[in-house]
């Protein structure tokens, strides 16, 4: 990202660029700009269609002015948005992400409601692309690198993790208390983890997978499903700003906050209640609160 480009996008990513009173926040609609954020990465994404079944949208990644757009991008003009900037599109980048790393709306597009409309106008002329890469070493080839690499992380980023289903069985043959010890001597994860009752995290996966003498991938594909009632409600936008506003009180990122909030509410439900009688929504905004109060 060029200098320039980065003082901009401090200046429209970082806080409003318009009055509160000219764009309300709302759950991300097509067309909407928004501020995506997770972790370490912030991107700015314009969003392609409006939250499915399980809170996740389809986003597109953004950039201000136009100096690293090659000819897969798509250039809308200043007077497009409230930014008053040329906004480079990357249309061949689109992904789905959850709604909760949505952090913030900056602007609405004035004339463009999708991708597919933009890329419509592109090849009518009615916008331009940007500019050819003459080479492998040129800075926009290393710009739209970056771009893959953010959109791929937040692609992954909120996800509830599941597999085939056989991670109880892989581990039957494990003493208890071995596998107590393998997580740090947490006996009661331990019990869950023999029951099937939740899954384990990339952390717990490394020494559980030392210790039965396979990959840790491997086990991670071995996760029970999650409860599909549990997806959207952890993806919701609606939620987005308290679990940062935890993870900030903590001082620990958003995934570390998400991934403990899963092993949490899905602990609570396994301690005998029918997964389709539980008040998943109310497990999720409790865990929340009593991390707000610490």
């Amino acid at each position: 990202m060029a200098d320039e480009e980065r003082d901009t996008f401090s200046r429209v990513a970082g806080r409003r660029p318009v009055r509160r009173h000219d764009i309300e926040d709302h759950v991300p609609g097509p067309g909407s700009i928004w501020r995506a954020r997770w972790d370490d990465i912030v991107q700015l994404v314009l969003v392609d269609t409006a939250p499915d079944d399980s809170n996740r949208v389809r986003v597109t990644p953004v950039g201000i002015g136009d100096e690293d757009a090659d000819e897969t991008t798509v250039v809308v003009p200043a007077e497009e948005t409230e930014l008053n900037e040329p906004l480079s599109i990357w249309v061949t980048l689109t992904a789905d992400v959850g709604a909760i790393i949505l952090d913030r709306q900056v602007a609405t597009m004035k004339t463009y409601r999708s991708v597919d409309e933009v890329a419509v106008a592109a090849e009518a002329g009615v916008l331009r692309c940007g500019y050819m890469v003459a080479n492998e070493s040129s800075p926009r080839l290393a710009q739209k690198k970056v771009l893959e690499y953010s959109i791929q992380a937040l692609t992954h980023a909120a996800c509830l993790r599941g597999g085939q289903g056989t991670l109880q069985e892989r581990l039957k043959g494990i003493a208890l208390g071995d596998l107590a010890s393998a997580l740090g001597g947490d006996t009661p994860l331990a019990v869950k983890l023999k029951r099937g009752k939740i899954a384990l995290d990339e952390p717990q996966a490394e020494p559980v997978a030392e210790l039965l003498g396979v990959s840790a991938e491997e086990l991670l594909d071995a996760n029970p499903a999650p409860p599909e009632q549990l997806v959207p409600i952890v993806n919701d936008w609606h939620r987005g700003a308290t679990l940062r506003a935890v993870a900030r009180r903590r001082q620990e990122p958003e995934s570390e906050v998400f991934n403990h909030l899963a092993q949490s509410v899905l602990g609570l439900a396994a301690r005998g209640e029918r997964r389709d009688e539980v008040d998943w929504a109310g497990r999720v905004d409790t865990y929340l609160q009593m991390g707000m109060a610490e």
